[in-house]
């Protein structure tokens, strides 16, 4: 089971919705670090590459 909320969730959803271009449930993992911060997190490069992020664009779908 999952320790976030109803509201939490929504949350998340509703910020990879803004990140999914092109409406195909993915996002560019070059986005991951605006997505995370869109969550009010504030993540380190580091913590974003551990996570799957990239520096260029096109490189990998998440």
């Amino acid at each position: 089971m999952s320790d976030l909320s109803k509201n939490d969730v929504e949350r998340a959803s509703f910020a990879f919705s803004i990140y999914d271009f092109e409406g195909k449930g993915k996002i560019d993992a070059f986005n991951l670090g605006d997505l995370l911060r869109a969550l009010n997190s504030n993540p380190t490069l580091a913590t974003i590459e551990k996570l799957g992020g990239t520096k260029k664009k096109g490189e990998k779908l998440l």
